[in-house]
């Protein structure tokens, strides 16, 4: 995950302080590959509307 894969799945090693800390990185995973998403959705619309500007159909 430090160097940007966020495909993996920390594996969680039961429901002590070790579990639950694997428990909350997948969720921050999860909540990373949302956020990445939306950026990527958000910048792919600007992009489409700055070519659109740029030939004058707007």
């Amino acid at each position: 995950m430090s160097q940007g894969d966020l495909s993996m799945r920390v594996e969680n090693h039961g429901n002590n302080e070790f579990g639950k800390l694997f428990n909350e990185m997948n969720k921050m995973k999860v909540s990373l590959s949302q956020m990445i998403a939306s950026v990527k959705n958000a910048v792919n619309t600007i992009s489409v509307s700055a070519s659109e500007i740029a030939t004058g159909n707007y």
